[in-house]
Parts: structure tokens; sequence; C-alpha cells
């Protein structure tokens, strides 16, 4: 059975937390005191910017009505065109930054922005006349986009801007007249479902939930402080510890180890050994995962090696038992 059932059990896992909100609502400097809960540590924070510098003005900023000031982060920034490529460029070097918590400000830019997908999506439909075929070539970039998202070693936190959203009523006096139903964040629809929390912050500064996995914030009306950050990250790291996410490097030496010990014979083993991936990992890797690659590579030649020619032991002085042979041909 290929498909592994089992008790389902809670798992240490890291937030993905969206902030959406209209242009002056505090989202890059909330996202910021988020992070600051999350990790307690300035240095173990990245914030990836889209918006011409404006996030590296918060460095030394106190947080009005509060003595709290924001600390030095690390800082990537994203210029036009905003290509989903450069925000996984961001985010692979502030990973590799050692950030903990990462801050995309803001993946509206990845959709709407100049470059981005829609504007992609809009370049190929003039060429090729046919809008709904150019979807082919934008979607699995933004499939993409949100698998980065979802398999970061990090906290992700996501600002969007938003637009409010109407709706025309009946009003009491037979007129029809606006009323607000919520604020729409300005990306592919559906996105905020990749989330474990998404926080809308209105004009106020304050902050309401409209989807929280964590529970912890149903019903509330608050301002984005690190208390908040603590409170998520002692919900998440309720439950045992989660396993290490595989490494490409990983998960391509279990698919050549497995394919060594399935090898049928030893032609299949010697064209596994001499695929290109094969030999591109055995000159990546050291220590002991080549000795695991070496041990699979020999552990399957000797399985499928020929079995040996049985050895011919020459028999000196031999005797013929009994009577001469009459001539050569008898004997």
């Amino acid at each position: 059975m290929a498909i592994e059932i089992r008790k389902a059990s809670r798992k240490r896992a890291k937030m993905r937390l969206g902030l959406c909100a209209p242009a002056g609502s505090g989202k890059t400097m909330g996202a910021l005191l988020v992070a600051y809960g999350l990790t307690g540590d300035w240095s173990k924070i990245g914030l990836a910017d889209t918006e011409n510098g404006s996030g590296e003005l918060y460095v030394g900023h106190t947080v009005p009505g509060t003595n709290f000031v924001i600390g030095e982060f690390l800082y990537a920034s994203i210029k036009a065109p905003f290509s989903v490529s450069k925000y996984m460029e961001a985010h692979a070097g502030l990973v590799d930054a050692g950030c903990e918590v990462i801050i995309l400000d803001s993946i509206s830019h990845a959709w709407a922005g100049s470059g981005g997908l829609l504007d992609k999506q809009g370049h190929i439909a003039a060429k090729s006349g046919n809008s709904y075929t150019a979807w082919r070539d934008v979607t699995p970039e933004h499939n993409a986009f949100i698998e980065m998202m979802l398999q970061s070693p990090g906290h992700i936190i996501a600002t969007l801007r938003s637009k409010v959203e109407y709706v025309l009523e009946t009003n009491d006096k037979g007129r029809q007249a606006p009323r607000k139903v919520g604020m729409a964040p300005v990306q592919r629809e559906g996105l905020d479902f990749e989330f474990s929390v998404v926080f809308d912050i209105d004009q106020n500064h304050m902050a309401s939930s409209s989807k929280d996995r964590t529970s912890l914030f149903d019903g509330e009306y608050f301002k984005l402080m690190p208390d908040v950050g603590q409170k998520m990250l002692d919900w998440l790291n309720t439950g045992a510890e989660a396993p290490a996410p595989k490494s490409k490097d990983d998960e391509m030496l279990e698919r050549i180890e497995k394919a060594l010990a399935d090898a049928p014979d030893a032609e299949r083993v010697s064209r596994i050994q001499n695929h290109q991936e094969a030999q591109d990992l055995a000159h990546r890797i050291t220590g002991d995962k080549l000795v695991r690659l070496n041990k699979a590579l020999l552990d399957a030649i000797a399985r499928t090696a020929p079995p040996p020619e049985p050895e011919v032991t020459p028999v000196e002085n031999f005797e013929w038992p009994g009577e001469e042979p009459a001539n050569q041909e008898a004997a």
C-alpha cells in the first residue's frame, strides 16, 4: 500500500501570515513587530521590500504610544519588473543569511505590479490573441510562488495591498446606497486560503482576523505588536517536533538509492551510475551522503554482477582407469 495511514498528530509548524490593508494602514511596521514577537532577534528578521526602500525607514523608529524601538533587520530590495523569480531570489538570499522570519512586502506587486503575473499574461495574450491560453504560462509561476511560501524553512509574513469592496443595497428610503462589505486583497483570488492567519488592517491601524486557524484572534480588534507574534509562536510550538525538510540533494540521493536497489541487472546499474544527475550529485555531496551513494552503488554492482566462472583444477599424473583406449578417439 503506497499511502501511509496513521493517527493524526499535531506537529510544530511555521507561521504563514497574510496582512491585508490599504495604503497607509501600517502593514510594514505591523509585520516587523509581529516578526520580532516570533523570533525576539532583529538579526533573524529579513524584509524583501518592493516599496522603493520604504521598509528601511523603520530602522530606529519608535512605535507611537510606546518606548519600543525597531532594530536593524536584514533587507533585500526588489525593483521592477516584479517577477516571481526576483521574489524567489530574495527569499533564498534571506534564508541563506540565517533569517527565521521573512517578510515579503508586498506580494501584490508580484500579481499586479509592473512585470508581475497579470502584466505577463497581458503581453502573452497580446501576442497570441488568446487571453485564456496565456494563463498556461502564468499559472505555473503563480503556483511556484505559493509553493515557495508554503515550503519556506522560516516563518513567512506577506503583506498585500487591499481595496475596499462595496455592494449596492436598497436603503429604507428605497434608494440604492453603497455598503462596505470588506477589503479585497490585490492578488490572485483564493490566495488567502494558503495562509494560516490573515489579518485585515484598517486606516486606524487596527487589525482583525478574516481567517484564523489558530483561533487565537477570533472576534478580537487589536493593534499589531510583538505580543501578537509571541502568542502565535506559543501556539506553533505546541506539538511534536516536525521533521526537518529534505533538501533537493537528499531527495535525489534517496531516488538514486532506490533506483540502484531496484535495478534488475548490471546494465541498468551502469545507466544509473552514468546518468548526468547522478554524476552531478556525486560532485556536490560530501561526508555521510557521499558514503551512502558509494555504498548503494557498490551493493548494486555486487548484486547484479554475473557469477564467476568455475575454476578448473588441472589433474597431474592422470592415470586412465582400466584398459588403455584402443585409439585417440576412444580416449
